[in-house]
């Protein structure tokens, strides 16, 4: 069974596309997939072979979480989904260029039901799929948040 897609035209600005990219720059690494739980508590980072773009995580120690513009889109989110953003997982940057992808992988995590947002119940994408107007790169980003439960160009999301 195909998950229902909604499609928004408009969701976020070319400067909140950029606060996102901008956030992410300093922890891009190669994307990897998780691995068992070790015992400092933190998932062993895989590579997989169909993951060839580069992410990063907005979370603590970063102010990624906490910048007023992150914290707007949130509220967006939570506002639109109807779920609170206190059960938003971290927000996953995603860079790609030329031909990197980020192919069809399971998520789930066993242990993930423990956690403060519980289990995965959809995923929020939204993506700039052309430098936006203040933007000097040339790759594309996309943004997810993952939940339980010409001035500024607007970016399309899709839920």
């Amino acid at each position: 069974m195909d998950p229902p897609i909604v499609h928004f035209d408009e969701f976020m600005t070319g400067e909140e596309c950029d606060a996102f990219i901008e956030a992410g720059k300093p922890g891009l690494q190669p994307s990897t997939g998780t691995g068992n739980l070790q015992a400092n508590g933190k998932f062993e980072r895989t590579k997989i072979e169909g993951r060839t773009s580069y992410n990063a995580w907005c979370m603590a120690p970063s102010d990624c979480p906490t910048l007023p513009i992150i914290r707007q889109i949130d509220l967006r989110i939570a506002n639109i989904t109807g779920f609170s953003y206190r059960n938003m997982e971290y927000y996953q940057i995603l860079r790609y260029r030329g031909k990197q992808e980020y192919q069809v992988h399971s998520d789930w995590i066993d242990q993930q039901a423990a956690q403060p947002s519980g289990p995965r119940v959809f995923t929020f994408c939204a993506r700039t799929p052309t430098p936006t107007p203040t933007s000097s790169s040339s790759s594309s980003t996309a943004t997810t948040a993952t939940t339980t439960a010409a001035g500024p160009q607007l970016r399309p999301a899709s839920l």
